[in-house]
């Protein structure tokens, strides 16, 4: 199962993980980081790695960032330059998440295709 981190700007990422469930039940293999008023650069790094260290990531991970250029866009793009088998992809919203999660056994290029293919024109997968 691909692991998902969500990040976002307050507490989007957070909120929209719990909403999913409610709406689809738990969901395993999944964290969120997220960028506060009260936070600086070097901060949102650092809970960007611990909730990335925190997935099981064998089969890949997703990374899905609320805004294209925003600052949890550009520190998962850290990440994913540090790992492996990692795609990220920006502007996510409620249901793209759901989607990520109904979808995630596959392979992660297939999902990250469809998702693609699914929210045309909203999404921005960061290379």
């Amino acid at each position: 199962m691909i692991a998902i981190l969500v990040g976002s700007h307050g507490n989007y990422a957070k909120e929209a993980l719990k909403s999913a469930e409610m709406v689809i039940g738990e969901q395993k293999n999944t964290a969120y980081f997220t960028l506060t008023e009260m936070m600086d650069l070097s901060m949102t790094i650092e809970a960007a790695e611990v909730a990335y260290q925190s997935l099981d990531k064998e089969t890949g991970t997703l990374i899905l960032t609320d805004i294209v250029g925003g600052t949890p866009t550009n520190v998962a793009t850290v990440l994913k330059k540090k790992g492996k088998n990692i795609s990220l992809l920006a502007g996510f919203n409620m249901p793209l998440l759901l989607e990520a999660l109904l979808n995630r056994e596959q392979e992660l290029e297939e999902l990250v295709v469809y998702l693609k293919e699914l929210f045309e024109g909203t999404l921005t997968e960061i290379i």
